[in-house]
């Protein structure tokens, strides 16, 4: 009976919840992300305009990786979007990475730990005392990403550190000069917002040597952050120099190869 009276006032509160959120917490950008959630627990279809391709038409599978933190938090990517990652540097052996988002570090390290021993990877996240106040809109749902970690805790004090130089900044205001057209790579997973993902997309098409080299996106397709794929789909539809923008398979990930 305990559990039945625990399961009715779930129910109740379910209930509630849902008369709100149908009605006046609609207007609210934090919890229209759950609409989405909720029509994909029931099978709604989604619908991608970036073509989709298999990881073995990205990266071979032939390619030993190495593989840290397997268990992510919120926030980070999956197991699975790591191994891809992994075999896409593997595959193209950048010399210079640059990321947008550092987070927790978590993917910086398996970025430092599956490229040559002379390759460098900067990676740039808002500085913490300030990590609440952005120059574009952020995303709704960001604030409680962006506050109460510790920046790239995962890869400090590892051996991969050296290969890592940390940088603080909003991307939408920092100063990209002297990186700009000396990366062979760009990973970004900064802000969600499509403020945000224009952005930080310009900025990593300059970052790369020749605008030749690898791009890759995070979170096309994640419940809650739609301003990615608006972003891209827009992006991708108006072709040119991102006509060749990929889905990989099973995954939220998007890569995009140039020259």
């Amino acid at each position: 009976m305990r559990d039945w009276g625990l399961f009715l006032c779930k129910y109740l509160y379910a209930a509630a919840a849902s008369l709100y959120l149908f009605t006046v917490g609609v207007f609210s950008g934090r919890n229209r992300p759950l609409i989405s959630r909720i029509c994909s627990h029931f099978g709604f279809p989604r619908r991608y305009a970036i073509p989709e391709v298999k990881l073995a038409d990205v990266a071979p599978e032939d390619k030993e990786i190495e593989i840290h933190e397997a268990v992510g938090i919120n926030g980070n990517i999956s197991l699975l979007e790591t191994v891809v990652l992994a075999k896409l540097l593997r595959k193209h052996n950048p010399r210079t990475v640059f990321e947008f988002g550092t987070f927790n570090g978590r993917t910086t390290l398996n970025m430092a730990a599956n490229t040559g021993t002379d390759a460098k990877i900067y990676t740039l996240d808002l500085p913490e005392e300030g990590a609440g106040a952005t120059t574009l809109p952020a995303a709704p749902a960001e604030k409680a990403l962006a506050t109460g970690r510790i920046t790239g805790e995962k890869f400090r004090g590892t051996r991969y550190e050296r290969k890592i130089t940390q940088l603080y900044g909003d991307s939408a205001a920092f100063a990209f000069a002297p990186f700009n057209g000396r990366m062979d790579f760009v990973f970004v997973d900064g802000s969600h917002s499509y403020a945000y993902v224009l952005s930080d997309t310009i900025h990593a098409v300059e970052l790369l040597k020749g605008r030749r080299g690898v791009i890759v996106w995070h979170d096309y397709g994640t419940e809650g952050w739609d301003g990615v794929v608006r972003c891209l789909n827009k992006l991708h539809a108006d072709a040119g120099v991102f006509a060749g923008m990929r889905r990989v398979e099973g995954t939220t990930l998007v890569v995009l190869v140039l020259g």
